[in-house]
């Protein structure tokens, strides 16, 4: 795996493996296409992965109370789920982003919201589901999701910890977020200083977002044309339905303007946790509201449905 000396950006990968279980996420169709594993193959070796961000993950899992399969109805919801939880994909080989132009285009493809075991989402050229990407943008702000009240991949379970971060991604600070691409951090294993980031927003830098590709037919994009004109809007704003879901490393533009970075390189970046240690850096708490709510709702869950195998 390519390391830079001094930045360590691709140097977190020796820990010991993280209790993940490959088997799951091969029964989702979450491993990336090029991986050649079978599920049968998963399935028998039950081999553990290890996850991407290891040297900085949570331990004790803080989401460990809640599978990978969530809280489900139907087998589309169970692998749908279980995509979103795709922890286990090899990180070592991205496409690198600058734009937005591989969202609009598999926005474009108006894929059936019905998935099944996602196999067709998979199979889009040369990007689909699983399919892992880098991609440079601005965060236009990031909050704590669906808390109170839970969503179901993570069990309908209140509290911080248990809910994903949503972030939306815009080319140009001052877009509307009906121009935005969305990265979720799932609360399985996040970092501590990913758990931050709602209230230490980077200000104005560029940040380089690595992850899977993930379809998320639950939501509506809102209606934007190609000279970026909005005709109808959506809740929660988005461009698109594809995602980075979920995020495996974020790295912040180090240059002085911090605008100026080359996403391929990655002398320019330095990961998230290190750079909002440095003192002087600026940021903002853009998800300050939704937490205060989250944090005062009581604690709890709901009954989960699906009878599956607990991790």
């Amino acid at each position: 795996m390519p390391t830079h000396p001094s930045k360590g950006v691709f140097s977190r990968r020796v820990a010991p493996f993280a209790p993940v279980a490959l088997a799951l996420l091969a029964q989702s169709g979450a491993l990336a296409p090029a991986a050649k594993t079978t599920a049968a193959t998963a399935a028998s070796s039950l081999q553990p992965c290890q996850l991407w961000f290891e040297d900085i993950a949570t331990r004790p899992d803080p989401a460990a109370a809640c599978r990978y399969e969530g809280c489900f109805s139907n087998d589309d919801k169970k692998f749908e789920d279980l995509a979103k939880n795709s922890l286990c994909l090899d990180a070592s080989s991205p496409t690198d982003l600058s734009d937005f132009k591989a969202f609009r285009e598999l926005q474009a493809r108006n894929d059936s919201k019905t998935t099944g075991d996602r196999s067709q989402l998979r199979a889009i050229t040369p990007l689909g589901e699983g399919s892992i990407v880098r991609l440079a943008a601005y965060i236009k702000e990031a909050h704590v999701s669906d808390c109170p009240g839970g969503e179901a991949v993570n069990c309908v379970s209140n509290g911080f910890a248990n809910n994903d971060i949503h972030i939306p991604l815009v080319q140009s600070p001052d877009d509307d977020e009906c121009l935005s691409v969305t990265a979720e951090m799932s609360p399985h294993f996040r970092p501590a200083a990913w758990s931050e980031i709602d209230m230490q927003t980077p200000v104005g830098r560029l940040v380089r977002i690595t992850g899977p590709l993930f379809f998320d037919s639950s939501h509506t994009p809102c209606t934007v044309d190609d000279q970026n004109q909005i005709s109808a809007r959506s809740s929660p704003a988005r461009l698109s339905l594809w995602e980075i879901h979920p995020v495996y490393s974020i790295d912040v533009c180090d240059s002085a303007t911090g605008t100026d970075c080359n996403v391929a390189e990655a002398a320019d970046w330095t990961p998230y946790d290190q750079w909002v240690a440095k003192p002087g850096v600026s940021t903002e708490p853009t998800g300050k509201k939704q937490r205060q709510k989250c944090e005062s709702a009581k604690p709890g869950s709901k009954p989960c449905a699906g009878t599956v195998s607990t991790p």
